[in-house]
């Protein structure tokens, strides 16, 4: 019987995980990540307190019921959109995940249960995939999933219509750099992450490499000569012998690396290429706490988040603990500011009342937008990255809703809007 869930209330530090997996950050500075055998999916709050968020500590499935009594099967990663609502991949279950912040209720997004590949161009609710490993969602609020049994990245766009993005065969050393996406191989999908200008980056573990899918579709090699048995750093990451397994980025745009196999992280430096070891100095075992990264050891480090202040964090799955790098260790995580809901002028929405379509402006970058009804639940949601965005609201009935726009500093404006 698993031991997971022992802690809850208390300080996570004297918490027991099981499998920790992923993980990622909110705004507010609260960390996410997955239990993988524990069933579970915590929460880590900015005074150190742990919580179950989803799943009860057993393995199966259950839906469209409050998170903390779901049943999950071996949940492997976590992602949160611009609102805070909590997407799993759900890996046993083979289905995505999301829990909604304002209900706490999880229902399934992508996947019908059966380990396979179908429903390209549908609902991704009916389509098919096949050992789901990472997710993450671009500048655009599109969802891209690890398809690994099926050597492919599938995307889930904003109207929940799934496609394959990249890949679909297997060779072992992963082929088409050069080309299109779509038609590239990998060997063995593990990590996903996106920058701020709509790049995929793809960690093709068993391949040795990571690669890139640039906003025209086209994929490269951007570290990894192929060969996954460490051989030194310091060099040009393309250069490099490394198992890329989570991938993420800091906020000046740099790229790390978790490598299980060589019991590291590291760091690509965005301008030079550069790659570095940043934490864990090869050897299995626990050790290394309150000394320099690079000197302590982490065994099967499988996961990469960053917190507000810019601290990295990482899953150590052997050691049953997540480790925390320190790069910016005077700032205070309970201290910083955090986005408010605040009526403002900047916003406006014309026409309204409004029939079919209304234009919403603001003076900063719209991130999404939610329309709600009068009882509370959200009938449309859009992502935009735009000061300008139009929405189609011919779909909805007539009558009064309220329209919530999140700028990109996640700040949020609620107006009121007629449809007749």
């Amino acid at each position: 019987m698993s031991c997971s869930g022992i802690g809850d209330g208390g300080a996570a530090t004297a918490a027991n995980i099981d499998d920790p997996n992923g993980g990622a950050f909110d705004r507010y500075g609260n960390y996410y990540f997955a239990e993988g055998l524990g069933q579970r999916v915590r929460k880590v709050n900015t005074s150190n307190i742990i919580t179950t968020v989803a799943g009860i500590g057993s393995s199966g499935y259950t839906d469209s019921i409050p998170a903390t009594a779901a049943m999950l099967n071996v949940p492997n990663a976590v992602i949160l959109d611009t609102f805070g609502n909590l997407y799993i991949s759900d890996a046993g279950n083979e289905r995505i995940r999301k829990v909604t912040i304002s209900t706490g209720i999880i229902t399934t997004i992508c996947g019908n249960g059966t380990g396979a590949y179908l429903g390209d161009g549908g609902p991704a609710t009916a389509a098919e995939i096949w050992g789901l490993q990472d997710i993450c969602f671009d500048e655009f609020g599109n969802l891209y999933i690890a398809d690994a049994f099926n050597y492919r990245v599938r995307k889930i766009n904003t109207s929940g219509i799934i496609s394959t993005f990249a890949g679909g065969s297997f060779s072992a050393v992963g082929t088409g750099d050069g080309g299109p996406a779509t038609a590239a191989t990998f060997n063995l999908i593990l990590g996903l992450a996106a920058d701020d200008t709509g790049n995929i980056y793809i960690a093709d573990y068993n391949a040795g490499k990571v690669r890139k899918v640039d906003t025209a579709g086209i994929i490269t090699t951007i570290a990894g000569n192929g060969g996954v048995t460490y051989s030194g750093d310091g060099i040009a990451a393309t250069a490099a012998q490394i198992a890329p397994a989570k991938l993420g980025f800091d906020t000046s745009g740099n790229l790390y690396i978790a490598d299980e196999y060589n019991l590291r992280v590291y760091k690509i430096d965005r301008l030079t290429g550069i790659l570095y070891t940043v934490a864990g100095d090869g050897m299995t075992g626990y050790s290394g706490d309150g000394v320099a990264a690079t000197a302590a050891s982490i065994d099967y480090p499988y996961g990469i988040a960053f917190d507000p202040c810019g601290n990295l964090y990482v899953p150590d799955i052997n050691n049953y603990r997540v480790r925390k790098v320190a790069l910016n260790p005077t700032c205070d995580l309970g201290a910083l500011s955090t986005p408010s809901l605040k009526a403002t002028t900047s916003i406006s929405i014309y026409p309204n009342p409004a029939t079919d379509q209304i234009t919403i402006t603001a003076n900063e970058n719209i991130g999404a937008i939610t329309v709600t009804n009068l009882l509370g639940q959200t009938v449309l949601t859009q992502y935009f990255k735009s000061q300008t965005a139009e929405v189609n609201i011919g779909n909805l009935a007539n009558g009064v809703y309220f329209v919530m726009v999140t700028d990109d500093e996640g700040n949020k404006t609620v107006m009121k809007l007629i449809k007749q």
